[in-house]
C-alpha cells in the first residue's frame, strides 16, 4: 500500500528547552513538511533547534500542539 500525502500534511510540533536551569523558558518549533520519522532520526541539524537543546515532547496535529503551547506556557504572535 502505498503511503498517502495526508500524513505529509499534518504539522509536526517539537517543544525542547535550550537551558539546563532548574525551571528553563519552553519553546516550540512547528515543522509542516517533515514527518516524525524524518525529525527523530535525523543526523542533521534541524534548523531553529539547536543541537543542545534538550527535547521534552514531539506531538502531531493542530490540537496538539495548541494544548502543548497551554501546558508549557508558550506564548506565540
Amino acid at each position: 500500500m502505498a503511503r498517502s500525502s495526508e500524513r505529509l500534511k499534518a504539522a509536526v510540533g517539537v517543544v525542547f528547552a535550550t537551558s539546563t536551569q532548574a525551571n528553563p523558558k519552553c519553546k516550540i518549533k512547528i515543522f509542516r513538511n517533515k514527518t516524525v520519522d524524518e525529525l527523530l532520526d535525523c543526523n542533521f541539524e534541524t534548523p531553529g533547534i539547536p543541537l543542545k537543546a534538550d527535547i521534552k515532547e514531539v506531538v502531531i496535529g493542530d490540537n496538539l500542539i495548541n494544548i502543548m503551547k497551554v501546558k508549557y506556557k508558550i506564548k506565540t504572535d
